[in-house]
């Protein structure tokens, strides 16, 4: 590839990494409703039709927001279903510990503020919530995680800090 298009290359990724960066602050700051395109370009430095060449939109953006947090926290998880559960928990909040952002962004998904369809999410959520519980239960019966607390609250601390993981953790 000639010098000049790697830099044009470059350029574009920096540009699209700022974006991003400017969405992440500004979505975790004010919900996907609260949040202006027009303040998200300008925390970028950028036009804000970019937002639309990139991402086509605002929704998108979220979309590549939620995205790689998804992926992010799937790399934290052990690859092990051996692999302690307090280790996989330690992990994924020192994540979340560090840049909060992200989380900030499911909560507000959580609340409803989201652009696509509410209602299917939330099913999505109970019946999730509903299958996370039990493996929690099955985990206490096993020894695995201390019996001092419900299981719903165990579940639903640990849920507050990575979604991703119960999926891990199925037997």
């Amino acid at each position: 590839m000639p010098e000049d298009q790697l830099q044009a290359t470059s350029k574009a990724a920096r540009t699209r990494e700022r974006i991003l960066d400017a969405a992440l602050d500004e979505f975790s700051a004010k919900g996907y409703s609260g949040a202006r395109t027009a303040a998200i370009a300008k925390r970028a430095g950028v036009n804000v039709q970019l937002i639309s060449y990139y991402f086509g939109g605002k929704e998108g953006l979220l979309e590549e927001l939620l995205s790689s947090w998804q992926e992010r926290r799937s790399k934290l998880v052990p690859a092990s279903k051996a692999e302690l559960f307090l280790e996989s928990f330690r992990m994924v909040l020192n994540a979340t510990l560090r840049d909060p952002r992200r989380a900030r962004l499911v909560v507000w998904q959580a609340l409803g503020d989201y652009p696509g369809d509410t209602e299917a999410l939330a099913r999505e959520w109970r019946t999730v919530a509903a299958a996370a519980v039990e493996q929690t239960r099955a985990r206490q019966a096993a020894g695995e995680i201390s019996e001092d607390h419900p299981p719903e609250f165990v579940d639903a601390a640990f849920r507050s800090c990575s979604p991703s993981l119960r999926s891990r953790f199925r037997r």
